[in-house]
């Protein structure tokens, strides 16, 4: 009876790719978070100090505070202009 309820050879390869795809799939989440980063940091006249960047699946999601509205404006333009970038969501706000 232990062995009819043992995973299948299928079901365990099965198990390791979808772990693998989804490991695949968050550094690959990370590495376009780190690009949409180090594009606002190579940017005049936009300060990082205060943003967090996140990315899931080509939807990026800019969090934090800014001293201009003219940087929040920034921000979003360039992390539109990344590869990769799908979609930008705005969650920055301006604070003095």
């Amino acid at each position: 009876a232990a062995a009819a309820s043992a995973p299948t050879a299928a079901a365990r390869q099965q198990f390791q790719q979808s772990r693998a795809e989804y490991r695949a799939a968050r550094a690959a989440n990370r590495a376009l978070a780190r690009k949409v980063r180090a594009a606002l940091a190579r940017a005049n006249g936009v300060s990082v100090a205060n943003i967090t960047v996140r990315a899931k699946d080509g939807a990026v999601i800019l969090q934090g505070t800014v001293p201009q509205q003219a940087q929040i404006d920034r921000a979003l333009q360039l992390a539109r202009g990344v590869d990769g970038v799908q979609k930008v969501d705005n969650g920055l706000s301006v604070k003095q």
